[in-house]
């Protein structure tokens, strides 16, 4: 988190950085709830008691890698500017 953070903001920012992620929080719960989690329920859930739990955890599973290495190489604040912080 801390190294994200100095990557992805301009020098200068402080700690800032480290609130960052409970501001976006008290954005996100502030509007309308989000339908993802009960959407994905239905579909994984469905797909699930059809192709097999273990597959669907799996694909789940692999998913979430696929996100985390997608964060991972995102660009830096040196690399493209205001850009990589999406405000």
């Amino acid at each position: 988190m801390v190294q994200q953070g100095e990557l992805g903001f301009p020098q200068g920012h402080g700690r800032w950085f480290l609130l960052d992620p409970i501001a976006c929080d008290k954005r996100r719960a502030s509007k309308r709830p989000s339908p993802d989690r009960p959407v994905g329920a239905i579909v994984f859930g469905h797909f699930g008691d059809r192709i097999g739990r273990k597959s669907m955890l799996v694909t789940t599973l692999m998913l979430m890698g696929l996100a985390t290495f997608l964060i991972g190489v995102l660009p830096t604040y040196g690399q493209i500017g205001v850009a990589a912080r999406p405000d």
